[in-house]
C-alpha cells in the first residue's frame, strides 16, 4: 500500500464480479490515486489464477498500482501485452506489459520495438509520489565509508542516471566486492566501477549476460579508494537490449579489504565571547577513515577540558597557546595550536578637585591618568546628573542637595571598555565638614568616608550633658562600621549618636573618627566651651530688677548676667506691662 495516497493491492483467490476474464491476473481503477473516492484505491491480484507463484503475485501488484497511478498497458503491435525478449538472466519485460516469464522487469517508455504505448512511467508516478531519498552520495565528497573490513550492505539505484558511492581505506592487498539485485523479481541491471583517491577508474564490471557485477582487485598502495554502484543497461533495446532508463531498484553489496588507518586530522576554529572569553571549537577536525573519540584542549594557562566544543576564560591578560590534541578510534591521535591574545582592559581612574560641598557645587572631572597597558585609550565618556560628555576633561555645576553619582567609561583601541565610579555630595552648609582623603583614581581606590556631626550646645555651664550626633557621616565607595569620640576631658566613647557630660570648665576639642568597611578613617573636630556659673543671691536678684525695670518699658524677656565680687549668675527675667506699677517676674538660675 502507497503511504501517502493509500493504495492498495488485496490479494484473493475470489474474482467473481472483479474480472470479466476467468483467467485474470489482477484488475484495478485507472487514475485511482489520487482520488477522493476511497474505494477506487483498491487494487485486487488473484492468486489462483497466477499459479500461487509469490514472483508472479508481486509482477501482478506492480501492474495493477501502475494502473491506480493512471498508467496504460504496454504492448506491441496490435497486442495489449508485451511479454518482453531476450533470454536468460536478462531476459526483460516491461511491468505494464505481462512480465511473469522474464526475470528482468522494469518501468517503461516504449523503447522497444513496435511499442503500443510511450508513456514515461517513471516520471508519470514520480509526478504523483514524488521521488525516494536517496541513500547514499553520488560523489567522492558524499561517499558512505566502508569502516567494517568484512562488508554486507545494502543500497537502492532510485532513479536512472543514479550512483551510489563508497569510501574504503586499504592496505595493499586484494579487495573482493559483489553487487546484486534481489533474488526474487530484480528490477536493475548493475555495473560496479573502483576508483582510486583521485576518481581515476582501477576495474570496472558490467557482466553482459548478467545482472550483478563483481569486482577482484589488488590494491597497489596504502590510500583511499571508492566503489560505485549504478544501475546500466544492455545492447540495443530494439533488438533484445534495454537502456538504463528502468534499471532502478535495490541491491546488496558483499566484500571484504584489508582496512588502513590514517591519523586524524585536528583543526581550531576560535571565537570571541568578551574581553577576556573565547569559544573553541574542533568542528573542522577531521578523521577521514573513521571517526574522532576524544577533544582535548590545553588552553596554555593551567586548563585541560574535554569536548568538541568549549569555551573558557582567562584570568590574565596576555598571549596564550592553545592546543587541541583529538584521537580517533584506532588510537592515532594529531595536535593543532593556536595563539591567542587576550587584551588588558584599559584602566579608568575618575578625579575630582572636590568631592563634597555646598550647592551650587562646581567640580572639575580629570580622566588623564587612566591608562591602557597593551594599547591605547581612544574613548572618555563622563555621565554625570542625566548627562554625558565626553573627553578626558569635564566640568559640572550640581545645584540641588543630595548625593550624585558619576561613572567615566574609557574605551582602548581594541573595543575592552573600563568604568570607574564615584559620587558627589552635596550638603548643607551648617554641617561640620570633617577630613576628607584623596579621592584617589576611580573605582580602584578606596576613599575615606566623609565625617560631619552637631552638638546640640556649643557653649553651656557645668556641669551639662551634650548630646552629639554623627549619623550625617558618610561613606561614597562603601558602609561605615565604626563611630569613635574623643571628648578631649581624657573620656571617649562609641556610637553615630552619643551623650557626654562635661564636669569641668574650659574649652574642649571633640573629636569623632570614623572608619569605614575597608579599614579607611576620617575624622572631624568641634569645640565645646564649658563655663562655671554660680549662684546669684536675693539682693543680686532684687537689683537685676531694679535695674531691668529702669531700661525697658515695654512687655518682653531678657536675659543679662550679673556679677559681684564673689559669684556670677546669669538670671532670666520675664518683663510684661500689666498695669501700673505692675510688673512680670523672674527666675535666676543655671541655663
Amino acid at each position: 500500500a502507497d503511504e501517502t495516497y493509500g493504495g492498495i493491492a488485496i490479494i484473493t483467490k475470489y474474482m467473481s464480479g472483479l474480472c470479466s476474464s476467468s483467467n485474470c491476473g489482477g484488475v484495478a481503477y485507472r487514475d485511482a490515486i489520487p482520488s477522493s473516492s476511497y474505494y477506487r484505491h483498491f487494487a485486487f491480484v488473484f492468486a489462483n489464477n497466477l499459479a500461487n507463484n509469490a514472483r508472479y503475485m508481486g509482477e501482478a501488484i506492480s501492474h495493477e498500482l501502475g494502473h491506480n497511478l493512471g498508467l496504460s498497458h504496454d504492448g506491441k503491435d496490435s497486442s495489449s501485452y508485451y511479454y518482453g525478449h531476450g533470454s536468460g538472466e536478462t531476459a526483460w519485460a516491461p511491468i505494464m506489459g505481462a512480465g511473469y516469464f522474464k526475470n528482468l522487469v522494469q518501468w517503461s517508455k516504449g523503447e522497444y520495438s513496435n511499442a503500443s504505448n510511450t508513456q514515461d512511467d517513471i516520471t508519470l508516478i514520480s509526478a504523483i509520489l514524488g521521488g525516494r531519498d536517496d541513500d547514499h552520495g553520488d560523489a567522492r565528497g558524499d561517499a558512505t565509508l566502508l569502516n567494517d573490513e568484512e562488508v554486507v550492505l545494502e543500497g537502492i539505484v532510485e532513479t536512472s542516471g543514479d550512483q551510489d558511492v563508497f569510501e574504503f581505506f586499504a592496505e595493499p592487498d586484494p579487495v573482493v566486492f559483489s553487487v546484486a539485485p534481489a533474488l526474487f523479481g530484480p528490477s536493475v541491471d548493475l555495473q560496479v566501477t573502483l576508483l582510486d583517491e583521485a576518481g581515476q577508474v582501477l576495474a570496472e564490471s558490467n557482466p553482459p549476460d548478467l545482472l550483478a557485477a563483481q569486482i577482484d582487485f589488488e590494491i597497489p598502495a596504502k590510500g583511499a579508494y571508492y566503489l560505485v554502484v549504478q544501475g546500466t543497461g544492455k545492447g540495443d533495446p530494439l533488438a533484445d537490449g534495454y537502456s538504463e532508463y528502468g534499471s532502478i531498484g535495490s541491491y546488496s553489496i558483499q566484500g571484504s579489504f584489508s582496512r588502513a588507518s590514517f591519523a586524524p586530522e585536528a583543526a581550531i576554529a576560535v571565537s570571541q565571547q568578551q574581553i577576556n572569553q573565547f569559544r573553541f571549537s574542533a568542528a573542522d577536525s577531521n578523521d577521514v577513515d573513521g571517526s574522532i573519540l576524544q577533544y582535548q584542549w590545553n588552553f596554555g594557562d593551567g586548563n585541560i577540558v574535554t569536548g568538541e566544543e568549549v569555551e573558557h576564560s582567562y584570568s590574565n591578560p596576555g598571549k596564550y597557546v592553545v592546543q587541541l590534541e583529538v584521537i580517533d578510534e584506532d588510537q592515532l591521535s594529531a595536535t593543532a595550536t593556536r595563539t591567542i591574545e587576550v587584551n588588558a582592559a584599559p584602566v579608568a581612574i575618575a578625579i575630582t578637585d572636590v568631592l563634597s560641598g555646598t550647592g551650587p557645587l562646581k567640580v572639575q572631572f580629570d580622566a588623564s591618568s587612566s591608562v591602557d597597558t597593551d594599547g591605547i585609550i581612544v574613548s572618555y565618556q563622563w555621565d554625570f546628573d542625566g548627562k554625558s560628555i565626553t573627553g578626558v576633561f569635564a566640568q559640572h555645576t550640581f545645584k540641588g542637595l543630595g548625593t550624585y553619582p558619576v561613572s567615566l567609561t574609557v574605551t582602548d583601541d581594541k573595543g575592552a571598555s573600563t568604568v570607574s565610579t564615584l559620587s558627589i555630595v552635596v550638603h548643607e552648609s551648617e554641617q561640620v565638614p570633617g577630613n576628607e582623603s584623596d579621592p584617589g583614581k576611580g573605582e580602584d581606590a578606596n576613599r575615606a568616608p566623609i565625617v560631619t556631626f552637631k552638638a546640640d550646645a556649643l557653649t553651656t555651664t557645668v556641669p551639662r550633658i551634650v548630646s552629639f550626633n554623627g549619623a550625617k557621616s558618610m561613606d561614597l565607595d562603601g558602609q561605615l562600621v565604626a563611630f569613635d569620640w574623643d571628648f578631649g576631658d581624657g573620656q571617649r566613647g562609641e556610637g553615630a549618636l552619643i551623650e557626654h557630660t562635661f564636669m569641668a570648665e574650659g574649652t574642649y576639642s571633640v573629636v569623632l573618627t570614623v572608619t569605614d568597611d575597608k579599614g579607611a578613617k576620617g575624622n572631624a573636630t568641634s569645640t565645646i566651651t564649658i563655663e562655671d556659673i554660680k549662684t546669684c543671691d536675693a539682693a543680686s536678684i532684687k537689683a537685676a530688677k531694679n535695674k531691668f525695670r529702669k531700661s525697658y518699658q515695654k512687655s518682653c524677656r531678657k536675659r543679662f548676667q550679673l556679677k559681684s565680687a564673689a559669684r556670677v549668675r546669669t538670671c532670666s527675667i520675664n518683663w510684661k506691662k500689666m498695669y501700673k506699677r505692675k510688673y512680670g517676674s523672674s527666675d535666676c538660675g543655671a541655663s
